[in-house]
């Protein structure tokens, strides 16, 4: 395991809140003294851990000390100061005021650390869930870098004067209300078709474009209407007259559909 895997997988975490075995204990340890990057992680953890309860650090129960010293001077005093022949009997006096006193204590003190391990796991689930925004926020990002950096690339193309537009226009009685763009280089023989508005094919059927030389139709690939603009080279195509839009099923033909013809323009 990778040392950054290993500080990611909460096992340094529950080292500092004491809920490891003793196997665990002992790795971590072992890693903290060969790993320096684990060592300063268990440092930190450390540190938050203690700047969280001292934030949300509780008050001792009001009472408790007048509980205590209740406790103490409820002894007799009789048995508070017995002959030295009694010694054995002033002991276990003593004792079992101690233990009232330890225990009184250490009621306080595990309620008091049960609310802090609960406080610290809260803080954790916190953690995880504000990394995860953060992820999901990354890979949005990342998408729209995509996005811009493919209109900076159509915008290069659309401005460029070597690229002939085409619009393509829906036929009336398939999609009137449809359209889309062609921009084609005769010379380097480049596609750039824009999608303005088409319908949302069904899922087993993609569009496919084509161009149109000599009365004959060369595929020109499927997309998808969702896909704001497609780059493509046709390189068997010198002086299309036409290109045009069909619906055919998902993978696209090796011939058009003319009945689920949608979008047609000429040059």
């Amino acid at each position: 395991m990778e040392i950054k895997e290993y500080i990611e997988s909460g096992v340094l975490e529950r080292y500092v809140l004491g809920n490891v075995s003793q196997q665990e204990q002992a790795e971590v340890q072992c890693m903290a003294r060969v790993y320096p990057e684990i060592k300063e992680e268990i440092a930190s953890l450390e540190n938050v851990l203690i700047g969280y309860a001292e934030v949300h650090a509780t008050p001792p129960p009001t009472g408790l000390k007048q509980k205590i010293w209740g406790e103490i001077n409820a002894i007799p005093s009789e048995e508070k100061i017995v002959p030295e022949s009694d010694s054995g009997t002033r002991i276990i006096t003593l004792y079992k005021a101690a233990a009232a006193i330890g225990l009184i204590l250490l009621i306080a003190s595990v309620g008091y650390i049960f609310q802090l391990h609960q406080s610290f796991g809260s803080l954790n689930s916190e953690m995880a869930e504000m990394e995860e925004n953060l992820n999901q926020l990354e890979s949005t990002n990342e998408s729209l870098v995509e996005v811009l950096h493919s209109r900076e690339f159509a915008l290069d193309i659309i401005n460029n004067p070597d690229f002939f537009p085409i619009r393509l226009s829906g036929l009336e009685e398939k999609s009137p209300e449809s359209f889309a763009n062609v921009f084609w280089n005769q010379e380097s023989q480049e596609i750039l078709l824009s999608v303005g508005q088409l319908p949302s094919p069904p899922a087993d059927k993609q569009y496919q474009l084509w161009a149109i030389e000599d009365g004959t139709p060369v595929d020109a690939g499927v997309f998808n209407p969702e896909e704001e603009f497609t780059f493509r080279k046709l390189a068997s195509v010198r002086n299309p007259a036409a290109f045009a839009v069909t619906l055919e099923p998902f993978g696209g033909l090796p011939q058009p559909t003319l009945e689920e013809l949608y979008l047609i323009g000429n040059l």
